[in-house]
């Protein structure tokens, strides 16, 4: 019964920490916004060649860079489920472990 009751607290204790690592990574972590890191071309005042021109390569470079970034947040996302993954197999190998040793022993 003691072992049981140790395993149920062992198992709400690292419930615990990592609902609250998951807090405190989720408040910790700022991702930049793509608003922040590009400004977005302005339309030009005049008709010109050259003004337009200017604008259509000011917004060909806008979009590139936008695909770009929203391609990195794609790869960011898929790593960090992966290490997530990563993580939560590794509880999960830790708490067989430890049920085993507390039921078993040695």
């Amino acid at each position: 019964m003691k072992k049981l009751a140790a395993t149920t607290a062992l198992i709400l204790v690292m419930i615990t920490a990592s609902a609250s690592m998951g807090f405190l990574y989720g408040n910790l972590i700022t991702y930049p916004s793509f608003s922040m890191e590009q400004h977005r071309p302005k339309k030009p005042f005049s008709d010109d060649e050259f003004s337009l021109s200017n604008y259509q390569r000011e917004a060909e470079e806008y979009v590139r860079r936008g695909k770009e970034y929203i391609e990195n947040c794609d790869q960011d996302i898929l790593s960090i489920q992966r290490e997530r993954d990563d993580a939560l197999d590794e509880i999960n190998s830790f708490i067989r472990e430890y049920n085993n040793f507390a039921k078993y022993g040695y």
